[in-house]
């Protein structure tokens, strides 16, 4: 099925963005890991991109219907990916953040995303 060539954008930048956050962890870089927010939601339009044209396709050729419904499937695990990898990035950013020095160090050791968001009143701390 030559479709299955439409998954390769998808791919390729959901490898990217997990490669990019691996070194974003490891090298605590902020500024990589700001930048992947943006190429996850380059991602989420390629993969609603390509979902649109397997969709279309699948009108066509009601015989291969089940074969484009498992490569859309397929895209959105992808995609899925590149949102676990963004998380782990956005993970590492609150890690490397200073947080004030009020904190006590007990909280400190908490989920640092959810404790900097309770820290400014976006988020209960319960």
């Amino acid at each position: 099925m030559r479709e299955v060539a439409l998954l390769e954008p998808v791919h390729r930048l959901a490898v990217v963005i997990f490669r990019d956050s691996v070194r974003t962890f490891a090298d605590g870089d902020c500024e990589l890991a700001q930048m992947l927010k943006l190429k996850d939601r380059e991602l989420d339009a390629v993969t609603r991109d390509v979902s649109e044209k397997l969709v279309a396709r699948a009108t066509m050729d009601l015989e291969l219907v089940p074969s484009y419904v498992d490569l859309i499937f397929v895209a959105r695990a992808l995609e899925r990916i590149g949102d676990h990898a963004t998380n782990i990035a956005e993970d590492s950013f609150w890690r490397d953040q200073k947080l004030p020095t009020f904190v006590i160090p007990t909280v400190q050791k908490k989920n640092i995303r959810r404790v900097h968001l309770s820290l400014i009143g976006l988020v209960s701390r319960f």
